[in-house]
């Protein structure tokens, strides 16, 4: 990028370069995951010690009980810092728009920005030339012109800050979607950029402490009351704080509150509050932002909180006669207004978390949500979507309600798009990797242990009736086993010095899994071999559930019993399952809430069980009585200077891996897709494996 002040040059200049535009965050990169939860840890770990805010506040006072004359000239300067009041004239609307958790994919969010950087948007109906973009089922003559200030409601960036990602994920999108207006080459004097931005900062802007969104937002000059900011494209920056109050036209407010990792509010921030609090009174109104809906944490262990955080932003205004009207919020990647208008008349809650991160479903959202607020008991219903209804006198449509949620994606659309997480393998391959690994590492371990077992399968199993010829088509290794002379031991004739062999009565034999694996099969075979071809549809189905079960009862112990003679295998097998249980959601509380994690985490442990013994078992089969025969047809019993018998093993590692993974990864997604569609649990992880580039949202408000 070059520097703003060089003439004839603009800072989209280098932006042709598509090979460095970021693609959306794998959130399930093992790296990812691990980086991730370090960053998370460190900012709760050191974050109330290292208080960003805090450095704001003492570098940019103000004192609400302001006394002297310089106090007081102090306190007017930055309680009427963002005045935008003045700027609409007679009865003309102004215009905000307002969008949050935007720095993900470079596509998705420029696809956002770009609709955002419009001068106007456009009803279906109306002429437009080439470029316009129109507004889908909005069917008036209206036009929306672009918002004169953009608020980012929190997550500016993903999937940690640093001003690289901040300049790849967030500016540049954003540059080229309304470039900075070049005066020097044109002629024309004055600031490049046209529209006006703020922003809040979102737990990832968190994870390093808040420097470089202090940087990159908060970068006003000091001593003036309208201080220059840095110029994104045709956006600049003028807040100073991570938290802000603007004064619009028609005596609206605008507030945006930094509420630090869902903590406390600091006493600067509460001060700086309390102090716009002053100067707002009776026929004032204002909506609230914040970087997580406060409102989905009521009824939660969470929600003292959250409803402390809400009192101390809101008390004094309101006390002061000023009426809240809304409260807007991201971190989840979808619409939904949830609307209150019994006792309040028409307050909203907003989420709008469509600015370019990965969508989220709105399938598991409460159909409505009950708190009482200023001694109030207060019922916020999600079914009051509004669409275009009559025509006022002066022609403009006016909504009207309907019974339908007003949510974006639909409800029913969320489910639907919830099971493409069994596609998850595919969109996240390093996680699929992983999965592989691990079910590699514990049939790996296991498979070449000998353990004495006796599977109990009597004649029948290999000897049913149609198997009058099956010894002279196949000699199966556990036929063959039975037709071995019993097992013996020797000792020596003390008088005769003779070895004397004598029978041992075990009903037991030692083998190796691997091996046991295999005459497992070959039974399975037999029994699929001894169905008649004049077998019934039912009879026929009969026997391959009988043959199944053979496979998988006797399968299974052979399994459990490898795993236990091996402490790594049963190591890594108890920490799996401990996992499982632990990721494992659940709405309930108490004891239900530990019943319900256990058993879900179980069976999803157990699934994972059951997939690799069946992979082993496949692979297996195909290495043995494939892929071993066919080089030994050709005359082949070495490669690269191994004996064959290495190398068949050994292709089970070079399966397991890529093929487990994927299996194990459809598992995964499959576990994830039920939760969300039958517990309405597992959203974000449901939704974050998909890295869905639709489904975008931003607000647009009329004033």
């Amino acid at each position: 990028m070059t520097d703003q002040s060089n003439s004839g040059r603009t800072q989209t200049d280098n932006l042709s370069d598509t090979s460095k535009f970021k693609p959306m965050v794998q959130w399930f990169s093992p790296g990812l995951l691990v980086g991730t939860g370090f960053q998370s840890i460190i900012a709760n770990l050191f974050g109330q010690y290292a208080d960003q805010r805090i450095i704001q506040h003492l570098a940019d006072p103000i004192f609400s009980d302001a006394s002297g004359a310089e106090d007081q000239a102090l306190f007017e300067k930055v309680a009427t810092r963002y005045d935008y009041s003045t700027e609409a004239v007679g009865s003309e609307p102004f215009w905000v728009d307002f969008t949050a958790d935007l720095g993900d994919g470079f596509d998705a969010t420029y696809g956002v920005c770009h609709t955002i950087a419009q001068n106007a948007l456009f009803g279906e109906n109306k002429p437009k030339k080439a470029d316009d973009i129109a507004v889908k089922d909005w069917h008036g003559d209206e036009s929306l012109p672009g918002g004169r200030l953009l608020i980012l409601g929190g997550d500016e960036i993903y999937p940690y800050p640093s001003p690289e990602e901040y300049e790849a994920r967030f500016s540049n999108p954003y540059r080229l979607a309304l470039p900075e207006v070049d005066h020097a080459n044109s002629g024309g004097h004055g600031d490049g950029c046209r529209r006006d931005l703020f922003a809040i900062p979102g737990n990832h802007d968190w994870y390093d402490g808040l420097t470089a969104f202090q940087d990159l937002f908060c970068a006003a000059d000091d001593g003036a009351i309208k201080r220059e900011g840095n110029c994104i494209g045709g956006w600049r920056t003028r807040q100073h704080r991570s938290y802000f109050a603007i004064k619009l036209p028609y005596n609206w407010w605008i507030w945006g509150a930094d509420i630090h990792l869902n903590r406390s509010l600091d006493e600067g921030q509460v001060a700086y509050f309390n102090a716009i609090s002053q100067t707002m009174g009776p026929g004032d109104k204002f909506i609230l932002c914040t970087a997580q809906p406060s409102w989905y944490y009521f009824g939660t262990p969470n929600e003292p909180l959250a409803r402390e955080n809400l009192h101390s932003l809101i008390d004094m205004p309101i006390s002061r006669g000023a009426k809240l009207h809304a409260i807007f919020s991201g971190d989840t990647h979808h619409y939904a207004r949830y609307n209150e208008s019994e006792e309040l008349g028409n307050f909203n809650l907003f989420t709008a978390g469509g600015g370019g991160a990965y969508s989220h479903g709105t399938y598991h959202l409460r159909p409505e949500i009950k708190f009482p607020w200023v001694g109030r008991q207060l019922n916020f219903l999600l079914n009051r979507k509004l669409v275009p209804g009559s025509e006022s006198e002066e022609g403009a449509q006016k909504p009207k309600p309907t019974d339908e949620p007003a949510v974006y994606p639909t409800k029913q659309r969320s489910k639907a798009i919830a099971w493409s997480s069994i596609f998850m393998p595919f969109r996240n391959f390093s996680f699929a990797l992983a999965i592989g690994l691990i079910y590699l590492l514990l049939t790996w371990s296991f498979s070449v242990i000998s353990v004495e077992y006796n599977p109990n399968l009597d004649k029948s199993d290999l000897a049913a009736k149609p198997l009058e010829n099956l010894k002279e088509q196949f000699k199966t290794r556990g036929e063959l086993r039975k037709m071995k002379p019993a097992p013996v031991t020797s000792s020596v004739d003390s008088e005769t010095g003779e070895v004397v062999a004598q029978p041992v009565d075990k009903q037991a034999e030692e083998q190796i899994i691997g091996g046991w694996t295999l005459d497992l099969i070959d039974i399975f075979r037999a029994r699929i071999a001894s169905i008649s071809e004049n077998a019934s549809p039912g009879a026929y189905v009969l026997q391959w559930l009988r043959a199944s079960g053979i496979l998988l009862r006797q399968g299974m112990d052979l399994l459990l019993l490898g795993i236990a003679a091996s402490p790594f295998s049963f190591a890594i097998l108890l920490a799996l399952w401990f996992a499982l249980i632990s990721i494992a959601q659940t709405k309930l509380e108490g004891t239900a809430a530990r019943i319900s994690r256990f058993t879900s985490g179980t069976i999803h442990f157990l699934a994972h069980l059951l997939g690799m013994w069946l992979l082993f078992c496949i692979f297996l089969f195909i290495n043995f009585n494939v892929i071993k025969p066919w080089f030994e047809s050709y005359g082949i019993s070495r490669l690269l200077g191994a004996p064959l018998n290495f190398w068949i093993p050994s292709l089970t590692a070079v399966e397991m891996v890529p093929l487990g993974g994927i299996f194990g990864g459809v598992i995964f997604g499959l576990y994830l897709a039920l939760g969300y569609r039958f517990g309405k649990v597992n959203a974000d992880w449901t939704f974050s494996s998909q890295r869905l580039t639709r489904y975008k949202c931003f607000l647009r408000m009329r004033f």
